[in-house]
């Protein structure tokens, strides 16, 4: 069990800033901390999710948390999408039940639906999870262009126990030549997950976020399996 000084002891190297939002302007930096959960899909000994939790606490603001959900999920088969909503659904009821966060669906490019629902619920902070994918990196860089200027967006390695960019900073031709820069910084980074704050201020904004879990699922496999008969020729 972690202690209470544990609290604060995500390392800053496992965070790195995407974009340094302004402090100009009345009321910024009062916002909510929004955070877009996408590799790293689960509520325990995640960083990401600790991260945003410790940030809001910080401000006095409250936390959610959004998973987009693109309209080709990125070449995913019916199998596994069906596999991934209904682990989403599990994330859903237990942010609700244990930490009282509420979770957001979006549908979409997340180029557009992200920046929407920041600029709607007056978010001060985003936070994501590091993906090392071309695709999702180039999303990253839109939304940020896309969002208020008053807005921060940091990113957290939740899933390496050593972060890609503290680990190497240039692209690595064998396991030979990290092995050992890996080695080097375990010390620092092989940690016990600490325990999530209680949050000190609770989410309240209206925005409806209710998840009808089975029609979702239903609909999106059809879609999917549709698309793929299209595809087969029948």
């Amino acid at each position: 069990m972690a202690s209470a000084a544990s609290l604060m002891s995500l390392q800053p190297g496992r965070i790195r800033t995407l974009k340094e939002g302004s402090k100009a302007g009345l009321g910024a930096g009062m916002g909510p901390v929004v955070y877009w959960m996408f590799r790293d899909q689960r509520v325990k000994d995640n960083w990401a999710l600790i991260h945003a939790v410790h940030q809001a606490n910080k401000s006095n603001v409250p936390v959610a948390v959004v998973f987009n959900l693109f309209d080709q999920f990125l070449g995913a088969k019916s199998r596994h999408l069906g596999f991934m909503l209904r682990g989403l659904r599990r994330v859903s009821d237990q942010l609700h039940q244990t930490l009282q966060i509420p979770f957001f669906l979006l549908r979409g490019e997340a180029e557009e639906t992200v920046p929407k629902f920041l600029s709607e619920c007056g978010a001060s902070m985003l936070v994501t999870d590091f993906s090392p994918l071309r695709e999702v990196r180039r999303c990253k860089e839109e939304i940020c262009k896309k969002v208020n200027e008053s807005l921060t967006v940091h990113e957290v390695d939740a899933h390496n126990i050593v972060p890609l960019w503290v680990a190497s900073e240039k692209l690595e031709y064998s396991a030979k030549t990290i092995r050992g820069k890996i080695n080097k910084k375990l010390s620092e980074y092989l940690i016990d997950f600490p325990t999530i704050e209680p949050q000190t201020r609770k989410w309240t904004i209206t925005k409806n976020h209710s998840v009808d879990w089975d029609d979702l699922i239903a609909d999106i496999l059809r879609l999917v399996f549709g698309t793929t008969l299209l595809a087969s020729g029948f």
